[in-house]
Order: structure tokens, then C-alpha cells, then sequence
């Protein structure tokens, strides 16, 4: 948009047509709220705007003194029906019902922020666990050299820590990249998201690091300390064949999951709709399969 062009607007009172005669910038933003903003002069706005009711909506006013003495000096001046209010406090009521839907919406980003470092200690679990297996000879050589299950053990947990911290790093990058090029992509076509920006806080930094280091060595464990069982003597076999998941009692527990996993479902589906029986349906039946 250029100063000169003439646009088409929808407004209270129908479709316009107006002329640019300017652009404004408030800082990093082009506009003071979340909409955009349009600005209209006076002679004009209540026609375009107050439909109806030819009357203001609000009168923003900027002092270099005190809020107070403004306030103070503005409130005689106003209907008693109508509020004047400090910058803060409109600020706070202006992101009132913000907020409120941000807060409904934070518990269902974190069940799937969850969801994803289940789902990732799970597959890092399942790819370790072959790992070990595979290596099982290599294992039991160092083990015959000499090696203590806590070195075997120690090693494996070094491995998933350096590479749990590689992979948040590196996943880290991926995802700040995606953001900018997804808004440099929305500016583009001029439908770029509300607000001053990308921002990218330490806490962000520091949060997804060690939780996807964690989460890492904590589905190393396992497999580690399975591996400092290995015995020497198996460098001698031909092939390794790990065992250690096949039991009577990974076969009953398994099976058991499964069953309630899908019970809880169809209690879901058929008797009692609910978000809590359905997650606890799903979480069970990935565990039992």
C-alpha cells in the first residue's frame, strides 16, 4: 500500500472507498492493535464509524507529565457513564479477554508439547534398544578387556547425552528457521501475523535444550543398563540374539493395556464422552502395544 492509491474498506456503515494519504509505524508494528488500524480524519470517522450512534468509542491521550494530574484534569470533562482509565489499566482490560482465551488455549499447546516428548522418548528408546542389541559383541569385547558394567553403562548414557543435546540444538534452529521463513512468507503476501514480531526469550532457549537432553538420557537409561548385563563370553558367539523382551510377563502386562486402552475407548465412544478418558485411553493403549 502506497500513499495515492485509493482502496475499498469495509466499515459499520458498508463498503467504502478512500484515498492514502498515509502510512504509519508504531515501532516494530504497523499498527497499534492486532486488526490493523485505519485512521480516518474527525470530520469524517463518526460518519464512517459511529453508525448509529455518532459518538466516540474511546479518546486515546498521550502526556509527557504525570497520568495522574491528566486523569484527574480529563474525568469532569466526561459523561459520569464513561471511565477514564491510566494507560496500564486500559492495557489490562484491552488484553483482558486475550488472555482469557490464551489461557484456555496453553493447556492443550502443553498436552501436545507432551505428547510430542513421549512420543520422541519412545522412538529414542526403540532405536537405542537395537542399537544395544546390535553392538551386543562389541559390548562384551570391552567387557572382556577389562570394562565394568558401569563404563559399558556410562558410555551409552555419554552418547545419549551428547546426542540429545546436538539433536535440541540443532531442532532448536530448524524451528526458529521455520518461524521467520513462515513470516517473511505471510509478509509476502500481506497477511502478516499481529504483534511486534518473532521473539525468542533464553528461557525458550534454555527449556527446549534440557528438556530434549532429558528426555534423551532418560530413554537411554534403559537400554544401558541392559547393556551393562552383557557378558564377556557372548564376543565369542557367532550372533547375539537379545532375549531380554520376550517374557511371559511383558506378554500379560502388554495384553493388558491393550484391553483397558481399548475399553476406555469405547467407554468414550459409546457411554461417557470425556477429553480425560479419551487421553487415558490412548496413552494406555500405546503403552500396551
Amino acid at each position: 500500500m502506497k500513499v495515492g492509491e485509493t482502496v475499498e474498506l469495509a466499515t459499520p456503515s458498508g463498503r467504502i472507498t478512500a484515498d492514502v494519504v498515509g502510512v504509519t509505524e508504531f515501532g516494530r508494528s504497523p499498527s497499534v492493535d492486532g486488526g490493523g488500524t485505519v485512521f480516518f480524519a474527525p470530520d469524517s470517522a463518526l460518519d464512517v464509524l459511529g453508525v448509529g450512534s455518532q459518538q466516540y468509542g474511546r479518546i486515546l491521550l498521550r502526556t509527557d507529565g504525570s497520568t495522574e494530574d491528566l486523569i484527574e484534569a480529563v474525568q469532569p470533562l466526561v459523561p459520569s457513564n464513561d471511565a477514564v482509565l491510566s494507560g496500564e489499566a486500559f492495557m489490562e482490560h484491552a488484553t483482558a479477554d486475550t488472555q482469557a482465551f490464551v489461557d484456555f488455549l496453553r493447556p492443550v499447546l502443553l498436552g501436545f508439547a507432551f505428547l510430542a516428548l513421549f512420543v520422541a522418548g519412545f522412538v529414542i528408546y526403540n532405536t537405542f534398544t537395537v542399537v544395544v542389541t546390535q553392538r551386543s559383541r562389541e559390548l562384551a569385547l570391552v567387557r572382556s578387556i577389562g570394562g565394568t558394567p558401569a563404563q559399558v553403562r556410562r558410555s551409552l548414557l555419554g552418547e545419549g547425552f551428547l546426542l540429545g543435546l546436538g539433536a535440541s540444538v540443532l531442532g532448536l534452529g530448524v524451528g526458529v528457521a521455520l518461524s521467520w521463513g513462515l513470516q517473511w512468507i505471510l509478509e509476502q503476501l500481506d497477511v502478516g501475523l499481529p504483534g511486534a514480531g518473532f521473539a525468542l526469550s533464553p528461557w525458550t532457549v534454555v527449556i527446549t535444550v534440557v528438556a530434549g537432553t532429558f528426555v534423551t538420557v532418560l530413554s537411554v537409561m534403559v537400554p544401558a543398563f541392559r547393556a551393562g548385563r552383557t557378558r564377556p563370553v557372548e564376543a565369542m558367539r557367532e550372533s547375539a540374539v537379545d532375549h531380554s523382551g520376550t517374557s511371559a510377563f511383558r506378554l500379560y502386562l502388554g495384553g493388558g493395556l491393550l484391553a483397558v486402552g481399548v475399553v476406555a475407548l469405547l467407554l468414550n465412544r459409546f457411554a461417557w464422552s470425556h477429553p480425560l478418558l479419551f487421553g487415558f485411553g490412548a496413552f494406555v493403549l500405546f503403552w500396551g502395544w
